[in-house]
Formats: C-alpha cells, structure tokens, sequence
C-alpha cells in the first residue's frame, strides 16, 4: 500500500471510531430506525472509500456528515411517499369494497324485484282472456307482428292493438311501486307493439 493511500485510510479508521456514533445519531433523527440508520452510515463510509482520493482528508467529516443527511432525507422522502401511496391504494381499496358491497346488494335486491315483478307479470297476464293472453304472448313473446296476428285470430290490427295495450295498461297500473325498474319493463314491452 502506497504511503499516501495508507495515510487515507488511517483517516478513514479514525473518523469511523470517533465519528460512527454521531452520524448514526444524526441518520437515527431522520428516519427513526436503527438498522436504516446503520445502512445509510455504511454506505456513507462506502461512499467516502470510492471518492478518497477526490475528497481531502480535512473534509472527510463534513462530506460524510452530508451524505449522511441527505440519504436520510431522501430516505424519509421515500417513507413519505410510500405512505402516501399505501393510503391511495388503501382508501382506493375501501372505495372498491365498499361499491361491491353496494352491487352485490342490489344484485340481491334486483333478484328479489325481477321474481316479484315476473309473479305480478304473470299473475296479471293469467286474469285476461285466453284470446287476449295469446294476442299478447303472439306481440311480446313470439314477436310477431300485428298483421300477422290480425291474419292468425281472423280480426282487424286495431283489435290486435287494443287487446296488447289493454295488456300493457293493467302490467303499468301493477307494476308502478317498482320505479325505474319496472318501467324498464313496461319500456321493453310496450316498444314491441
């Protein structure tokens, strides 16, 4: 080892017995943890070995209580920013929940409505006449068309019209409780005539 690197690290030892302790105070103050004080020390000194011969040795000290303080400042950085953006996805999270939650409600209470209003529905429908629920059922379930219905029951379109709104009417008048729902439904089958 040549005099002047042997006189380098002597400077090194000396900072590290009587200096290691302050600056892992200082790192500790930052970042409240031991180990990551520890780390930031070490790389610190790493960091001064690499750059010895570019850093006089009156100036050891000062450079590594820098690099010291700014690896525990971008550490705490970090630690902040990493906090933030476990509270984003944590509340993110929450939101999501808390909308399955709501959707798998509804979906339970739509289930529940869509077996009520297909009660009401086919309750409603049976209270006709059988020619009237099969002018009906010939409109909404076969989809066929007035004049072909007209053309199959031997009577005018207009009478094919009436019976389907009268149909249609009293499904309306049933199923008002239902809101939106139902006047989906009401929407669906009404456009079919």
């Amino acid at each position: 080892m040549e005099p002047g690197n042997k006189r380098i690290y002597e400077c090194i030892e000396h900072i590290y017995r009587t200096s290691k302790d302050v600056l892992l105070r200082t790192a500790y103050l930052f970042v409240r943890d031991e180990e990551v004080a520890r780390d930031i020390v070490g790389e610190a000194f790493m960091a001064l070995i690499e750059h010895r011969n570019e850093v006089e040795p009156e100036k050891f000290y000062p450079y590594l209580y820098t690099i010291v303080q700014n690896k525990a400042i971008d550490h705490r950085r970090a630690d902040i920013r990493h906090s933030r953006i476990a509270r984003k996805i944590k509340e993110k999270e929450e939101r999501m929940m808390e909308y399955y939650t709501l959707a798998i409600e509804s979906a339970s209470a739509s289930a529940v409505q869509s077996e009520e209003i297909m009660n009401i529905y086919n309750t409603r429908l049976s209270e006709f006449s059988t020619f009237t629920r099969n002018i009906f059922l010939r409109s909404r379930r076969d989809g066929k068309t007035r004049a072909e219905i007209a053309a199959e029951f031997e009577i005018s379109e207009n009478k094919v019209k009436y019976e389907t709104q009268k149909v249609l009417d009293a499904l309306r008048d049933a199923l008002k409780d239902y809101g939106e729902f139902s006047a989906l439904i009401i929407l669906i089958l009404s456009g079919l005539s």
